[in-house]
């Protein structure tokens, strides 16, 4: 059944007196306990962030195992057994990637990380720097002066270790909440595949909390936000990845030892937005500047230089193409999300706008003037979404 609000100049108290008594109240209903779900995810933010991750790849993987379902041979596609066994099979697959991955990358990690922490690598380098420092500390002060400096620097590295102290007992009295969060973590996999599992049933359960008119558009805004969520995903993705391989082949250029590993570092540190690269220049400049101090300054460069080859082309062009939205929007959007939530306004900013822009499209075709069905609105929505971006 259409959705019925009627012509757009129809007020909207005009239509909410049009609906049943029992609708009213199952809609406010829906309200308060949206309000109260909002408050309770507020208040338990910390432990609720790895299902909040997990979720998201449920809504990924999800595609996938319906599809694998329905053509698994020898099967009936709504079979229970079907859904098992494609559930095992993409788990199975996406375990498979995750060790090739792992055995193509890691055994050069290890090796440029022993290499790292070796006498001939960080370790040598940082002792040599100390007794130059040392050396340069006799010539530069005379002896008699060298006590006093001596005992001040002891002063100031007790005040540095009483308040490391006091850092510690801070850490030591969360670390309730940080198990919390690693247990989190660790059972996600395991909800994440009771979630897809059991999804048709959750489908249902949640869909039952709707009035029958619009639980159709319901379901259609759960694929428009889950289709706009996986593109801005897989786009990140692709970008943390491209940045990566810029970074290491930059110092492998310059002559850095360790490339390999500072690239993956790198491609790490840019799923996380603002202070990932930047945190993720600390080990590159450190290893630079230990081998030679002017080798650090390129390198400084050459990794700013890739940051801005990021964000202000690669970025804009790669996560707009992936939701369909103009680079030039993209840039305009992080600039107001970070004024206005910091950090996480630049994580959401931008599939929080290209979701409603799509949401308020698919809102649009259904209240026009013509009557347009669900199915056929959504179909045009992904018309719009293949054609062309704003």
């Amino acid at each position: 059944m259409p959705l019925v609000l009627g012509n757009r100049e129809d007020c909207v108290s005009e239509q909410w007196e049009s609906w049943p008594t029992r609708t009213r109240v199952r809609t406010v209903a829906i309200a308060v306990v949206v309000i109260i779900m909002f408050v309770v995810l507020i208040l338990v933010w910390s432990a609720i962030v790895p299902f909040l991750f997990g979720l998201v790849l449920a809504v990924l993987l999800l595609p996938p195992v319906n599809w694998l379902q329905r053509h698994l041979p020898f099967l009936a596609p709504e079979s229970r057994v079907a859904r098992l066994i494609a559930l095992l099979l993409i788990y199975l697959a996406g375990l498979g990637v995750i060790v090739g991955i792992l055995a193509y990358v890691i055994p050069t990690i290890i090796n440029e990380t022993q290499a790292l922490f070796s006498g001939r690598g960080l370790a040598g380098q940082i002792q040599t720097a100390i007794n130059a420092l040392r050396r340069l500390f006799e010539r530069v002060f005379p002896p008699s002066i060298q006590p006093l400096i001596i005992n001040q620097g002891r002063a100031i590295a007790a005040e540095l270790l009483g308040a490391a102290q006091g850092a510690i007992i801070g850490f030591l009295a969360s670390v309730s909440n940080a198990l919390v969060v690693i247990l989190g973590y660790l059972v996600v996999p395991i909800w994440v595949f009771y979630v897809l599992y059991y999804a048709d049933q959750l489908e249902e359960a949640t869909m039952k909390l709707f009035p029958p008119t619009f639980r159709e558009d319901i379901l259609n805004v759960g694929h428009i936000t889950a289709d706009v969520l996986g593109s801005y995903i897989a786009g990140q993705l692709l970008l943390a990845t491209i940045v990566g391989i810029l970074s290491g082949l930059s110092l492998a250029l310059l002559g850095v030892d360790f490339a390999a590993l500072l690239g993956f570092i790198t491609a790490v540190g840019d799923l996380i937005p603002t202070l990932g690269p930047i945190l993720a220049l600390i080990p590159a400049l450190i290893i630079a500047g230990l081998e030679r101090p002017i080798l650090a300054l390129w390198a400084l460069l050459a990794l700013l230089a890739v940051q801005q080859l990021e964000n202000n082309f690669l970025g804009p062009y790669i996560i707009g193409d992936r939701v369909r939205l103009n680079p030039a929007i993209i840039i305009i959007l992080l600039v107001i999300g970070g004024a206005l939530w910091g950090l996480l306004g630049l994580l959401v900013i931008v599939p929080l706008f290209a979701t409603l822009r799509d949401i308020y499209r698919y809102i649009l075709i259904r209240t026009g003037r013509e009557e347009t069905p669900p199915s056929e609105a959504l179909r045009r929505i992904d018309e719009i979404q293949k054609g062309r971006a704003i």
